[in-house]
């Protein structure tokens, strides 16, 4: 019954279909709270009413449900303190996703979850201060979101040689501080809006989206950039860091990369000569020190959507091949730099353009 347009509130009639197996209310109108009857219900393997408006607190009842294996709730307004209690008997749960609640979850520093988790989702928790100790027991993740959980500590070494081997992690919007040197995810890192210091850390060459925005990771790009081992990166983003340097010309196994945001750095050098992503639809080099004239080879940026050169001290003329070969462009920005000469017509036509005030 999942993605229709059903409202109103779950009845406590539910814990009467005692052998309900598998129930899906995803992405419905649904509201009030969650029945306690769902207790009665031993059979249930599969309860998902995320996406709903669901209120009240997280009923304590859940916790007997032994035979459970996915739990999702996210998207709702429940409210309230969660207890070690909640999961007591859920040694068969592989995916707890409840993210987007206004949750407290702090158990003590000693407990130890039943279950063995594949998808942790818990995203707009309260986890409390400590980066969370149980999950040094989740030995099978794949997937953990634990982002703007209201952390402030330092990475745990533990955590970074867990033997499971993440394929997403999210991170972001903590205050987690610390240098990380590597990182076992295969697919998605977003770390972004934290406290991390040091070099870029090494990745996995499976790699697809990492997001390291706004932090304080400093040095030079040239060790991350050149590294032969990364060629499927598709989303890039170390925007507001503290990085220096040029940005090396070691571009060409980057043949996916489709979004590259390096803005708020002290970045300095012109646009290397490797850059020449055909399937690039984002570059953002805004508020750097990068200079020198518009290279030939950005023409091949067929796919361009939005570029943003702005606050940095690029000379020259804006040429008119921007208009020509980069068809797709959609917003164009080039404010506070050295640029001489008249704009081309074609570029004042363009949805969103930004050249700076006019005399």
């Amino acid at each position: 019954m999942a993605d229709n347009s059903l409202f109103g509130h779950l009845t406590d009639q539910l814990g009467h279909f005692k052998n309900l197996a598998h129930l899906s209310l995803a992405r419905n109108k649904i509201s009030g709270p969650i029945p306690s009857s769902i207790g009665e219900l031993s059979f249930l393997k599969f309860f998902d009413v995320s996406e709903n408006q669901l209120n009240g607190t997280f009923p304590l009842c859940f916790g007997q449900l032994e035979s459970l294996e996915t739990l999702d709730f996210g998207y709702n307004l429940l409210e309230g303190v969660v207890l070690e209690t909640h999961f007591s008997k859920l040694s068969r749960l592989t995916t707890l996703k409840a993210s987007q609640n206004r949750l407290r979850f702090e158990p003590n520093p000693s407990w130890i979850p039943p279950f063995q988790c594949e998808i942790i989702e818990l995203s707009h928790w309260h986890l409390g201060s400590k980066f969370p100790q149980w999950l040094k027991f989740q030995n099978k993740l794949s997937v953990l979101d634990i982002s703007d959980a209201g952390i402030s500590d330092v990475m745990p070494t533990w955590f970074l040689n867990l033997p499971a081997q993440f394929e997403k992690l999210n991170l972001s919007f903590n205050q987690l501080t610390g240098e990380i040197s590597n990182l076992n995810v295969t697919d998605t890192i977003d770390l972004s809006s934290n406290r991390f210091t040091g070099p870029l850390p090494r990745v996995l060459s499976s790699l697809r989206i990492l997001f390291l925005s706004n932090n304080s990771f400093s040095g030079s790009l040239s060790e991350f950039i050149c590294n032969p081992s990364i060629s499927d990166m598709i989303v890039l983003f170390i925007d507001t860091n503290l990085l220096i340097g040029e940005i090396p010309d070691c571009w060409i196994q980057w043949r996916y990369l489709g979004y590259l945001n390096l803005e708020n750095n002290n970045l300095t050098g012109n646009i290397p000569f490797t850059f020449g992503f055909r399937n690039l639809f984002m570059l953002n080099l805004r508020n750097n020190s990068m200079f020198g004239e518009f290279s030939s080879n950005m023409q091949s940026f067929v796919s361009l959507i939005m570029l943003d050169l702005s606050e940095n001290h690029f000379s020259g003329s804006v040429p008119a091949w921007i208009g020509d070969k980069l068809s797709n462009l959609v917003i164009l920005s080039l404010r506070s730099n050295n640029f001489d000469g008249h704009i081309p017509q074609k570029i004042c036509d363009l949805s969103s353009s930004d050249f700076g005030p006019r005399p």
